[in-house]
């Protein structure tokens, strides 16, 4: 089932509005040329650099908390079951 270009278009669409998607790869997926769907972002009011920096801005802001949430946990010391053999004879 081969959608119409009215949907592949809406949907692209969709997905640049989110910054999910560049220029180029909302254009792979619709069979388009790139200027075409700089077109319609424009027609529709989307500034894509824009948009997709907010997104990737937001990407990595959530990827830093995580990172400061799992350096802010208590780390687990290893017991003598769980380390190498060499390690455990020497205790």
């Amino acid at each position: 089932m081969t959608a119409s270009n009215d949907r592949k278009r809406a949907a692209v669409m969709r997905l640049v509005r989110k910054g999910l998607l560049t220029p180029d790869e909302a254009a792979g997926l619709t069979s388009t040329p790139k200027d075409l769907v700089e077109y319609w972002a424009l027609r529709e009011g989307i500034d894509i650099a824009t948009t997709r920096a907010i997104y990737l801005l937001k990407i990595w802001r959530s990827e830093l908390m995580e990172e400061q949430q799992d350096s802010a946990r208590p780390r687990k010391k290893m017991n003598a079951e769980r380390r190498p053999q060499s390690e455990a004879q020497r205790s």
